[in-house]
């Protein structure tokens, strides 16, 4: 770490640098990083233990440093000044309400293991609030701890913004399986949604346009959030490795951002997050699906941090149950 970290300072970046690791290297970090004038910050070792995951610590600070550097944007210093707390980002948010609305209130009862969906015009964001352990008997897991509560960002899923990655990194043929626009057709309008971001769909062949983009990020997106087994057969027995989290047994997915909230089919397209690729990736199987109808998520998680209870009660409220 030592050597990395005067590497470091030889580039001069003007940017805040925060040290996880081996906390014996601490003191001899923070005399050089002084020495250059370096902005820094230490946490707790991100990996105590071998696969063994304590994330909490590292993702605090970063939140500290995020803020900020982020009130430094136009009017945001303004805001920041005139409230009692801190300013909290919009993810950061949502994974409390998700955490929220898994554990519930000594006055309100949990939904228990818990999926949010967020798509968004530039990203489609998962969040998961639970262990995802392995379910079975001949299962072995392998690979790092995953986090009780998982936040997952996809770049290259949005409906606006990211419309054309979308396409690049998943195929026409994705597209073919919900709707039957030609290739060049698909293109056209993936690459019109991308360079207009504001544009809102006005026809019955736009709203399909937009159900399927929304189909294929959600659907996409889960499929990397979740874990996955790799088979090994033995003289005795199979074995299955199991890596990542394991969603199949999730209970409840809460599904939220414009093309669900203002849709006429929204059932139709959070369903997209039921419909397993193959039998070795560990994606929800019969999860109950909600609808975030009154797009009050980040608001629940904001409210959480002052009263647990009352979020907790608006949340259950405005949730619409889909099946």
């Amino acid at each position: 770490m030592l050597k990395d970290a005067t590497l470091l300072t030889e580039l001069y970046l003007k940017v805040p640098f925060l040290v996880v690791g081996n906390g014996e290297t601490y003191p001899e970090i923070k005399a050089l990083f002084k020495q250059f004038c370096v902005n820094f910050r230490f946490t707790e070792n991100v990996m105590p233990q071998i696969n063994q995951l304590n994330t909490e610590p590292t993702r605090k600070i970063l939140r500290q440093i995020f803020i900020h550097n982020i009130v430094k944007a136009k009017g945001m210093g303004d805001i920041q000044a005139s409230l009692s707390n801190d300013i909290i980002p919009t993810p950061s948010s949502v994974l409390y309400a998700a955490e929220l609305l898994s554990k519930g209130t000594k006055k309100n009862k949990g939904f228990g293991n818990i999926l949010i969906v967020d798509v968004g015009g530039a990203t489609t964001d998962i969040h998961s609030i639970d262990s995802g352990k392995k379910q079975q008997k001949n299962v072995q897991f392998d690979g790092l701890e995953e986090p009780f509560s998982k936040r997952t960002v996809e770049g290259d899923l949005g409906m606006r913004y990211s419309a054309n990655s979308l396409l690049e990194s998943t195929s026409y043929q994705s597209f073919a399986t919900y709707t039957s626009f030609d290739e060049e057709t698909i293109k056209e309008k993936c690459h019109f949604r991308s360079q207009h971001p504001e544009y809102i769909a006005d026809t019955i062949e736009e709203k399909i346009m937009d159900n399927t983009i929304a189909k294929i990020a959600i659907k996409t997106a889960i499929n990397r959030h979740a874990g996955y087994y790799i088979k090994e057969q033995t003289p005795s027995r199979t074995i299955y490795h199991q890596y990542g989290k394991d969603l199949r047994l999730f209970t409840t997915i809460i599904g939220t951002g414009g093309v669900l909230v203002h849709n006429d089919h929204p059932e139709d397209v959070l369903s997209a997050a039921l419909s397993p690729t193959n039998k070795t990736l560990l994606t929800p199987e019969q999860s109950s699906l909600y609808l975030d109808k009154a797009y009050i998520l980040s608001a629940i998680g904001l409210l959480s941090t002052v009263d647990k209870d009352l979020a907790c009660n608006i949340a259950m409220k405005y949730l619409t149950k889909l099946n």
